[in-house]
């Protein structure tokens, strides 16, 4: 069974490595038309994200679910068998992913578009895209040794388990997306023209061009969450393995941003 059986837009998805910008995102999206479904199913602020996380609650279960069942973490990637979304064991779950997405799917109203963000998708592309192979993704990036420092302070994880996390959602991601379904955004984008980079993000989306005002620009993008922005190109060829560089270029050039 797919959504193609309910005739559902498909959804556009939010993710990438956790602090990487994918919260602020997501608001960006919603102001600009993305449906995330009711306020009361969002999970609320908490404060290492006073501003929210914008994560649908239901989806947020099913990836706890999936995790639970492949022996996984946010912070430890889970261990899948061969054509492991097929299995019967999944059943359950299917129709658990089914009978939510239709209903916040059927909630779009006048939205242009519906969807989630959840860094962990990146664990379940396969499941999801068994479901819904027309999904888009819009793919957040930042930094690599940013984000260790960010999760080190968070955490107190070492800097090399955060960069190793960072490689692990970032590869699983570009692995694991279709050619043509994904776009990149990088943090850094958003504190240099956040007008341009929404609406680069829309065209690819195919939504009808929007801008936020500039009021809500502000509230939205504080350069005070920016804790970690003094990352040089020289720290990074320091503190980063050639493997995280040559992602992070890449990722880079597909964000249409300097590495450096």
């Amino acid at each position: 069974m797919s959504f193609t059986d309910f005739k559902l837009v498909p959804a556009t998805v939010i993710t990438g490595m956790h602090r990487s910008g994918t919260s602020m995102v997501t608001q960006l999206l919603a102001h600009a038309g993305l449906w995330l479904g009711s306020e009361e199913k969002l999970m609320p602020a908490k404060p290492d994200n006073p501003d929210g996380f914008y994560e649908h609650l239901d989806i947020v279960w099913i990836h706890n679910a999936l995790l639970q069942q492949h022996h996984g973490g946010w912070d430890f990637e889970p261990t899948f068998s061969d054509n492991w979304q097929h299995a019967e064991s999944m059943s359950d779950l299917r129709s658990r992913a089914i009978s939510t997405c239709k209903k916040i799917s059927s909630e779009q109203n006048k939205h242009q578009a519906w969807g989630w963000k959840d860094p962990r998708t990146c664990f379940f592309l396969p499941f999801w895209h068994s479901l819904m192979p027309d999904m888009k993704h819009v793919i957040c990036v930042r930094n690599p040794l940013a984000v260790a420092q960010s999760i080190r302070a968070r955490n107190n994880n070492s800097l090399p388990f955060g960069l190793d996390l960072w490689e692990r959602y970032n590869r699983n991601l570009l692995n694991n997306v279709h050619a043509g379904s994904f776009v990149v955004t990088h943090y850094d984008s958003w504190f240099i023209d956040p007008q341009k980079e929404l609406l680069r993000l829309t065209r690819f989306l195919g939504w009808e061009a929007q801008k936020i005002k500039e009021s809500t620009l502000q509230t939205l993008i504080k350069p005070s969450y920016r804790h970690h922005q003094m990352v040089t190109l020289d720290d990074l060829q320091k503190h980063c393995p050639p493997s995280v560089l040559q992602l992070y270029s890449t990722l880079c050039e597909q964000a249409e941003i300097d590495m450096g």
